[in-house]
């Protein structure tokens, strides 16, 4: 028997824009039943356009979900430095497209 503890499906995209990247997140715990230990079995699917990546949390003993937890908290570090990164990316372009902007018509100071 086991009981859902999350499953959420999103689309990583606003709408008009390449609607085939999505991703679901869901995790299970399972009950342990006479001898045998329950555990937790996590799955995250994350798609983008054609191409599907399937990372799987399984932990069924203290050293895998150590393990699986370290992972998640791994990727979870990665994503946020990743998108801080590209936020900065994005914010130095815009400037750098204003900046050219404002040469190409005369507002700029020369320096």
């Amino acid at each position: 028997m086991s009981t859902r503890r999350l499953y959420r499906r999103r689309f990583l995209n606003r709408p008009g824009h390449h609607a085939g990247a999505y991703a679901i997140a869901e995790v299970k715990v399972y009950a342990g039943r006479g001898q045998r230990e329950g555990y937790v079995s996590a799955s995250l699917a994350i798609a983008d356009c054609s191409r599907v990546v399937d990372l799987d949390f399984y932990a069924g003993d203290e050293s895998s979900a150590a393990n699986a937890l370290f992972k998640a908290r791994r990727l979870r570090e990665i994503v946020v430095d990743f998108t801080e990164a590209y936020e900065q990316a994005v914010a130095d372009l815009r400037a750098e497209r204003r900046g050219a902007a404002e040469r190409s018509d005369g507002r700029a100071e020369d320096g």
